[in-house]
């Protein structure tokens, strides 16, 4: 639940400001597998997921944490016990 809501935070931070986009993307990816991953930047692991063929989607988000809400400045500084996420869907057909 906690890495939805940083999804959410994200997408918003993306342009996907509304709840009907939200809910779109999701239905589509629901055809899909999913990982999550953490492991350091997630802006520079977002753009490693994407560029592999079978990858349908890379979205940053915050795994872990008691805090809610955390901004990414909150976070990138050690000030909350969130971690930078990237979950991938991705088409089990073409990568796994």
């Amino acid at each position: 639940m906690k890495f939805l809501l940083g999804v959410v935070l994200i997408l918003m931070i993306a342009g996907c400001t509304n709840e009907i986009e939200i809910q779109k993307m999701e239905k589509n990816l629901n055809e899909y597998e999913i990982a999550t991953f953490s492991g350091g930047c997630f802006w520079c692991s977002e753009a490693a997921f994407e560029a592999e063929n079978g990858v349908i989607e890379a979205i940053s988000g915050y795994v872990g944490g008691s805090e809610e809400n955390p901004t990414y400045e909150q976070v990138a500084s050690g000030k909350t016990t969130h971690r930078e996420g990237v979950q991938v869907y991705f088409d089990p057909q073409l990568i796994n």
